[in-house]
């Protein structure tokens, strides 16, 4: 009988999947990429070692490393207090239909997708309305100007289309 311990390791915070940094290909200086190849990657030195394989591997990201740029990873999430679950049943429904358009680009297709479009628009836009006037209508005259500088701060960019609504 063979008995197997698995050890789950979990955190409380799931790792997201959009802080990776990722190559930029077109970035990158192929010149010098193939430079430091043709010095590192000898036959040599990669057989020679007790794992060529992994040596090889560990050369090559060396030399992309050096010559390639990653991307910074984007760990900011925005809040957007707006955002309630009929805004994002009408992204998603969006989202979809661009899909559909993009792999069958039908007539019927594409106007639906118009129609889906518009109506997610009239969604968000009625939440960010909506979700400033219940704003608003909470300053009174003891709250501090401190408490509502973030919010001002945030929807900067979108308070005129806002107010003339």
């Amino acid at each position: 009988m063979v008995v197997t311990t698995i050890q789950v390791i979990t955190t409380d915070t799931p790792s997201p999947s959009f802080a990776i940094p990722t190559w930029k290909l077109h970035k990158a200086d192929w010149a010098a990429f193939s430079h430091q190849a043709a010095l590192e990657l000898c036959t040599d030195k990669i057989c020679s070692a007790e794992d060529p394989i992994q040596q090889f591997t560990d050369f090559l990201m060396k030399i992309a490393n050096n010559s390639i740029p990653k991307s910074k990873p984007n760990t900011k999430k925005h809040n957007t207090i707006w955002c309630n679950e009929d805004c994002k049943s009408a992204i998603k429904t969006r989202n979809k239909a661009l899909k559909r358009v993009q792999k069958h680009p039908t007539q019927q297709n594409i106007e639906n997708y118009r129609v889906i479009r518009a109506k997610t628009r009239r969604v968000i836009k009625t939440s960010k309305r909506h979700s400033w006037q219940t704003y608003i209508s909470k300053i009174n005259s003891r709250t501090s100007i401190k408490s509502g500088q973030w919010f001002v701060k945030l929807q900067e960019n979108h308070l005129p289309a806002i107010l003339n609504t």
